[in-house]
């Protein structure tokens, strides 16, 4: 019998009765529910095999058999292969009426008719065959997820996410109080499975791990409490767990036991494939099994071959070979897993297609595995993968088949039939599976048993979706304008405008007005989706729910020229347009009805000082003006009405310039008199000048000649200059760690004169004395001059200023440098009198670095990279700068990121960095003046008080009216979501990544348009109106942005406590070890045994290890019994007394170890889960003979054991004795990783040196960001002194600087410096050797680059697994959603040059790195056996690649180029040897006068030998021989001057005979103030 034929099980199809939840319903709806209960049987022609329903027309093929869906879903097709993918259609999903509709389900868990599910971040039940109305089980302080009931089904294990790191509870199936049994403080934390006898519990965690995301296995013994009834019969309840103890399997996520045995399964990256990654991924992190068949730790890969139908194979990959390292399966990306029985599993695939559906497989027997093999391969059990067929139980196309379980109970009693429950689109849907092997039965339809919905009468009380009063508002502010004379301002602030008075007045809301469709008449010419947005906003078709509304989002504003009109970008349809609204509200407000195709999404707008214009920068980079007094909705009276009427009624909009590259206009702002406009443009990606456009004509003039760049400008008001940033003079400084330079701050002010009769500004004008407009004196500031800035009145206010002439002619030449320091500059405002204000950041502070470095980096740091616009994060000073006295004055002395200067030029809103750190600032001040630091009676302004004198705006208090409905903001949330994604996807196409190496994918770009709109309308109506929790909201959103199946996508929501929050919550503390719970003689002696002792870099007072510190002295095998005083238990471990304890001292008390407790130790390392009772019972008996010989040392010695009460003042020996308790005094880590991360990459390096020989060097890389770069330079210099060199990428997921070590690792050796003393020196510096790259599944993006990088340039073979397969480029940063959330997306592609192409290859070029990643030269996979053993084959694999290397090196003397060749790394080790082989003349007259003092000395090595006696041992080495004829002594004995005269064998002879009173007389005298006076 075929080996995947045994079982067939039809596709699920969702049924939901029409009556009662007891199924008293009638007709065809109840006829379906009968029939999946296999009490009817459905017609063959009713239903289509592929999912589509017909009466009487002839089939393709012949019907299966199926049931007809009574619920609102497609009937699922029972049997579909990747082939009919494109033939599948499912019908459109409607809504449900009633509570069924509601509810957004995850993670179900059966035993029995006993179902649990989380829903609304909390478990509920409901019997799994008549459905009905769930009960609630919990109320945790956090959302719920992945329940896990244990073997009896009498408990529920689960995970809890709380204060930034997810616990593991439990809690009764009946319900009650859920028990908390770890307090590791990890980031992640899921349960996996329990053990077979229900006193284990495993679960993956990311505690103590060495990497970021990185997950093992764990593993808590549960605490029972027995109670007696009735005298003999015992109820057993769960009181906690020990600490969790590490099962040193590798990486892994998921676990199972395998039913009736000792085998288990183990899970890598066996994550829910419709999030993980995305859909359709088929990279080196795809999902893999592991199967340990006999528990004998001997684990093997699951190889998956394919699919089949019947007896026909429908396909296969990689039939080519049967070794695990040749990457014979990478289409398939493995999600949860489970034993059905013994032989069968029940796993999630998802096959390339996008869709993960319940697939199965039976593990083949030892003899069908064996027929399987290739006879020739001769290859460990280990290392040979076993072979499997799928069979697919489903064929969804709509949603994909997530979170699987199976009944526990059944898998449990060992029954042929099994019932899955699985979730899809938030609901929950069961099936039943025929798990029997009958080798006799030969018609797999005969055990087919259709599947259907689980009918959940859902009431939850939606308490995530009350409306609720924001708090801190003035951390979602997004814009705020100031009002042109100063009295007023409008902000933005979580999706909603509001005008108010600097310091007093109420904030009025400006609300928007009705959404009108006029602007979306003309679909040729609307972006993809309009129509559906529209719908969404609006709720006027079937894609708005009934209960779901819309809360537009307002993200800028602008005040017009007339300071009674605010312009607003607003998507109340769906689309950003522009409203205009009257502050007064004298009108109602209007929308312009912009076409979308046309405004696009709006990035900043300007509105021009005189007229009714605004300057919009759009996302395309383009530079759109907009005539605000057209437009307003209106249409043409006539159809044949003039040109010059038209304009009134329909809004105006003139495209004025545009950049090709993405963000390429910027810092557009008018001049004065509202002819020009001035801003940045980009000519390339690295390359900018200034661009002014003069409104009247259209027409753009470029007004600078970059060198490198030049931006943000400015206006004189005056019409003289034009201010601006540029980069033209360049300054670099040497590096303070390696020999290069570097560049801290390249821009400076300067102006360009406008017209040539202006004069040179750096010339200053003659003026006489008594001229009181001179700024020319030495005060930094004069506080007198009232008429400066614009504050002079005169005739000619109200006037119109006149327009500013520009003279073109020659105007590249009258650019000039002003004095000022180069540094890092952004905003320039222009003032009246040609004086202008620039904001200076100081110079940048890159602060500490390492993979959690948001535990510990300080508020000072300035290590990230600026913002688009230049502004540092810590802020800087504000500076005035006088043309005429060229001199600059302080203002503000720090903290101001932006600077807004008011219509009249009077006023200046500046945003300023707030000192608690979190939300920005604002305050306003009287532009260019200083702020008072005193007022007019002398005291001491309030800097915090929301006044005049302060000028600090109270937002906070003032817009705490804002009243968020949260299930509003969702569905704007999303729709603004995929607006951002359409909009800046790196192809208009909406492709992925990988779609350019598809034959003929220029033809059919449009599909992934339409698959991208018709999510927007699947997830808009079917998923996001059950979600009722921002845990579910978010869960929705991971899937969507899924669905585009490419790399660097993600979106999620805000209102979540972030890394700048962090350390407002209980920071868990760490010591810096493992240690295991050993029970002891009595009570108090128990505790917790060190295992081992995290180092890091113990000189590092944050991320060393905290137990290596001086003062500790504790080792391993020391016995933990305090913290704090607090006594440890089995339950109460030491991650749990650690808690909010990060970064503060605690007492720690201890056991110095006993010399009998190495036995005991050594066997609690090797103490496994899995091992089975035969290690327990030989632990059980170490532990019994330690006991028996404690009980005898204690009673010769004394009752209890020897307590040190003050350790500072007792001796260093006393201290360690044996036996003593020990109370030290340390400080909490707040986290682990970097000092575990150290421990690993030494115990690395270790190993490379002791397998070469110390002849290659390793480094490895964290990261491509700062982290990264810092550790390759903290190892390279040392290490490339070596003949080879292993470059370790594993683990690293990416950044944007592997550029740079490229640039270095490809220099190879071209001279060597050959100096007198010391060794050569290569030229260039540092220039490496061979390389030998090491990737695996987790080396992704940047990462991937550079490993394809070292192949191009041929550094050397590539060693390890294939990488991640993610190569798009993320640039601009993303968006931001208005609860404070993201939108990240990829806006390039890469396209990697391959080393050779195929003439034959007729595909496009493209990103071949994408969706499947850089394929090593070596495979070698690291199976849980060898993480078992401690191995590392991979790193060995390495080593031997690069001594291969340097075994077929070629010779400088065999080379028949001769001196031609260029040197590598063979000449420089040449040259190295001969240095040392033939030392200089220097050297040998150093060695012979050396041989001649020792000689004078009589300090040979026989007088040594002689005076040193008869123990002397000849073969003490060098280090001996030098020390003992060493003739210099730093300290006379006192106070006998003769000492020195006396020969070892003497003092050694008197200190023999010296009595116990003389060694209290010598104590008495105590130590010498100094020593006795040399001769």
């Amino acid at each position: 019998r075929p080996a995947s034929t045994y079982m067939r099980a039809a596709a699920p199809t969702r049924c939901v009765s029409s009556g009662t939840r007891f199924g008293l319903g009638t007709g065809n709806r109840h006829a379906g529910l009968l029939a999946s209960r296999g009490n009817l049987s459905a017609q063959p022609s009713e239903c289509h095999p592929r999912g589509g329903v017909v009466k009487s027309r002839t089939l393709r093929r012949p019907a299966r058999r199926a049931v007809r869906s009574s619920s609102s879903d497609a009937v699922e097709p029972a049997e579909a292969s990747s082939e009919d993918a494109d033939e599948i259609v499912a019908a459109p999903m409607q809504r449900s009426d009633g509570a069924r509709s509601k509810g957004y389900f995850r993670w179900p868990a059966l035993h029995g008719n006993l179902l649990v599910f989380v829903c609304e971040d909390d478990l509920h039940s409901v019997d799994v065959n008549l459905g009905g109305l769930p009960r609630r089980l919990t109320d945790t302080p956090g959302p719920a997820r992945a329940p896990v009931f244990s073997p009896c089904g009498t408990y529920i294990a689960f995970t809890v996410a709380e204060d930034e790191c997810e616990e593991v509870y439990v809690v009764h199936s009946k319900g009650g109080a859920a028990i908390k049994l770890t307090g590791s403080g990890a980031e992640h934390a899921r349960v996996a499975c329990w053990t077979p006898d229900g006193e284990s519990l495993l679960f993956a965690s990311s505690a103590s791990a060495q990497f970021v995301d990185a997950q093992e296995l764990w593993a808590v013994q549960i605490v029972w409490d027995e109670l007696e009834e009735d005298g003999e019969k015992k109820h057993r309840t769960i009181v906690g767990a020990s600490e969790p103890s590490r099962l040193r399997l590798g990486p892994a996520n998921a676990a199972s036991f395998r039913p009736g045995c000792a085998g288990r399964m183990l899970g890598r990256d066996a994550r829910d494939p419709a999030t993980r990654h995305w859909k359709g991924y088929k990279g080196g992190a795809c999902g893999e099994l592991w199967l340990d068949l006999n528990g004998a730790n001997a684990f093997r890969r699951v190889q998956i071959d394919g699919f089949r139908r019947g007896d026909e194979k429908v396909f296969s990959f990689g039939e080519g070979g049967n070794r695990v390292d040749e990457q014979t399966s990478p289409l398939f990306n493995v999600g949860d897993a489970a034993w059905a029985s013994r032989d069968v599993v029940v796993l999630v695939v998802d096959d390339g297609s996008g869709r993960a559906n319940l697939c199965s497989f039976r593990v083949p027997p030892p003899t069908e595995e064996a027929a399987t093999e290739d006879e020739n391969e001769n290859v460990e059990a280990e290392d040979s993968p076993i072979r499997v067929t799928l069979v697919k139980h489903t064929s969804r196309r709509d949603f994909c088949v997530r979170h699987p379980a199976l009944d526990a109970a059944a898998v449990a009693r060992g029954d042929s039939k099994v019932t899955a429950v699985y979730a899809s689109g938030g609901r929950l849907f069961s099936s039943v599976l025929d798990v029997s092997i009958d080798d006799d039965a030969n018609d797999d339809v005969n055990k087919t048993v259709a599947g259907r919905e689980i009918p959940i009468e859902w009431r939850g009380a939606e308490a995530q979706c009350e409306r609720f009063r924001l708090e801190s508002p003035d951390e979602y502010v997004d814009d705020v304008t100031l009002h042109p004379e100063g009295l007023t301002v409008v902000a933005t602030a979580r999706g909603r405008a509001f005008a108010m008075g600097l310091w007093d007045g109420p904030a009025i809301e400006l609300e928007p007005p009705p959404p009108t469709k006029s602007a979306l008449a003309d679909q040729t010419t609307a972006p993809p989706g309009s129509d559906a947005l529209f719908d969404i906003a609006t709720g006027g078709s079937r894609l708005s729910s009934g209960s779901t509304s819309y809360a537009p989002r307002a993200q800028m504003c602008a005040y017009l020229w007339d300071a009674t009109r605010v312009a607003v970008v607003r998507d109340a349809n769906g689309e950003d347009d522009v409203e205009i609204h009257w502050e007064d509200g004298s009108k109602d407000a209007v929308a312009l009805n912009i076409p979308p195709a046309v405004l696009g999404r709006p990035v900043s707008v300007a509105a021009s000082p005189e007229s009714s214009l605004l300057a919009v920068v759009n996302h395309r980079a383009e530079l759109i003006v907009v005539d605000c007094d057209t437009g307003h909705g209106k249409k043409t009276s006539s159809p044949n009405a003039s040109s010059a009427h038209e304009h009134h009624d329909v809004p105006v909009v003139r495209l004025a310039d545009v950049s090709r590259e993405s963000g390429g206009i910027r810092h557009v702002v008018w001049s004065p008199c509202g002819c020009w406009l001035a801003y940045t443009w980009h000519e390339s990606a690295e390359v900018c000048l200034v661009r002014v456009l003069d409104v009247r004509t259209g027409v753009a003039r470029d007004v600078t000649k970059p060198i490198l760049s030049d931006s943000s400008p400015a206006w004189d008001p005056a019409g003289d200059y034009l201010y601006f940033l540029s980069s033209r003079e360049l300054e670099p400084a040497y590096d303070a760690a390696r020999f290069g330079l570097s560049f801290h701050g390249s821009e400076k002010p300067h102006c360009v004169a406008l017209r040539k009769d202006v004069r040179n500004p750096l010339l200053r004008a003659l003026r006489p004395p008594h001229d009181g407009s001179s700024s020319s004196s030495d005060d930094e500031y004069e506080t007198s001059d009232s008429d400066d800035d614009g504050s002079s009145s005169s005739d000619e206010d109200d006037d119109a200023p006149p327009p500013i002439d520009i003279d073109f002619d020659g105007i590249f030449d009258r650019v000039v440098s002003l004095p000022m320091p180069a540094g890092r500059y952004a905003k320039i405002i222009g003032l009246d009198d040609e004086k202008f204000c620039v904001v200076r950041f100081p110079s940048r502070r890159p602060g500490r670095v390492g993979l959690d470095a948001p535990y510990y980096a300080g508020e000072s740091d300035d290590g990230s990279e600026d913002d688009e616009d230049g502004v540092s994060s810590l802020g800087g000073a504000l500076l005035k700068f006088d043309m005429t006295s060229l001199k600059s004055s302080v203002l503000i002395e720090e903290g101001v990121k932006d600077a807004f200067l008011s219509m009249d030029r009077r006023c200046v809103l500046l945003r300023v960095r707030n000192q608690s750190g979190y939300a920005d600032e604002y305050r306003c001040y009287k532009a260019g003046a200083k702020p008072d630091d005193e007022d007019s009676d002398g005291e001491e302004v309030d800097q915090d008080a929301f006044d005049r004198r302060s000028g600090l705006i109270d937002l906070e208090s003032r817009l705490d009216q804002i009243v968020v409905r949260p299930r509003a903001e969702w569905t704007q949330m999303l729709c603004e979501a995929w607006r951002v994604l359409r909009d800046e996807w790196w192809t208009e196409s909406m492709a992925p990544g990988d779609a350019s190496l598809e034959k003929g994918v220029g033809n059919d770009d449009s599909k992934h348009v339409s698959r991208w709109t018709e999510c927007l309308k699947r997830y808009a109506r079917d998923v996001l109106p059950r979600a009722a929790a921002r845990s579910e909201v978010n869960d929705v959103f991971n899937e969507l942005s899924a669905e585009l199946r490419s790399s660097h996508v993600a979106v999620g929501v805000g209102d979540a406590v972030g890394e700048t929050r962090r350390r407002l919550n209980a920071t868990p503390g760490r010591l810096g070890c493992d240690a295991v719970w050993d029970r002891g003689l009595t009570e108090d002696s128990s505790g917790y045994r060190i295992t081992r002792l995290v180092k890091g870099d113990a000189w590092d007072a944050l991320a060393g290890g905290a137990l290596v510190k001086p003062g500790v002295n504790l080792n391993v095998g020391d016995v933990l019994l305090k913290i704090n005083g607090r006594r440890l238990t089995k339950t109460r471990g030491v991650s749990e007394a650690l808690v909010g304890l990060g970064g503060k001292e605690v007492s720690l008390t201890f056991r110095v170890a006993d010399g009998d407790d190495e036995d005991v130790l050594s066997a609690m390392r090797d103490l496994r889960v899995s091992d089975g009772k035969k290690k327990k019972a030989e632990l059980s008996a170490k532990k019994a003979a330690t006991k028996a010989s404690m009980k005898a040392k204690a009673k010769a010695t004394m009752t209890h054991p020897k307590f040190t009460p003050n350790p500072s003042a007792a001796k260093p020996d006393a201290r360690r004795a044996p036996g003593s308790v020990v109370t030290v005094r340390v400080r909490a880590m707040h986290s682990e990783l970097d000092a575990r991360y150290k421990d690993l990459v030494q115990s690395r390096h270790a190993r490379v040196s002791e397998l070469s020989d110390s002849k290659v060097g390793y480094l490895h890389v964290p990261d491509m960001e700062r982290f990264g770069y810092g550790e390759f330079w903290r190892r390279f210099p040392k290490e490339s002194k070596k003949k080879a060199l292993v470059v370790d990428l594993r683990g690293n997921c990416g950044g944007h600087i592997s550029e740079l070590i490229l640039a270095k690792l490809a220099q190879r050796p071209l001279a060597f410096d050959v100096p007198r003393r010391g060794a050569p020196t290569a030229y260039p510096s540092h220039a490496s050797g061979f390389v030998v790259t090491l990737v695996d599944q987790d080396t992704g993006s940047d990462a991937e680059l550079a490993a394809h990088a070292f192949r191009r340039t041929k550094l050397g073979p590539i060693v390890g697994n294939r990488t991640w397969g993610g190569l798009l480029t993320v640039a601009g940063g993303g968006a931001r959603l208005v609860d404070g959330g993201y939108v990240s997306f990829p806006s390039q592609n890469v396209v990697a040059f391959e080393e050779e192409e195929n003439a034959s290859d007729k595909k496009r070029p493209g990103n071949r790195i994408e969706n499947y990643g850089v394929v090593p030269d070596v495979c070698v996979v690291v199976s849980p056996s060898a993480h078992l053993r401690g191995e590392d084959p991979q790193l060995d694999a390495a080593v031997r690649e690069a001594l291969k290397l340097l075994r077929t090196a070629p010779s400088a003397k065999g080379d028949a180029k001769g001196r031609d060749r260029t040197p590598d790394a063979s000449d420089r080790v040449s040259v190295r040897l001969s240095a040392d082989l033939f030392p200089s003349p220097e050297v040998k007259r150093r060695d012979a006068a050396l041989a001649a003092a020792t000689k004078r000395d009589g300090s040979s090595s026989a007088a040594r030998r002689k005076r040193s006696g008869a123990g002397a041992a000849a073969n003490d080495g060098d280090k001996n021989e030098k020390a003992s004829s060493w003739p210099f002594r730093t300290f006379a004995p006192y106070p006998e001057a003769s000492d020195s005269e006396k020969s070892e064998s003497e003092a050694s002879a008197e200190d023999e005979s010296e009595s116990d009173e003389d060694v209290r007389r010598h104590s008495a005298r105590g130590k010498p103030k100094g020593a006795s006076r040399r001769r």
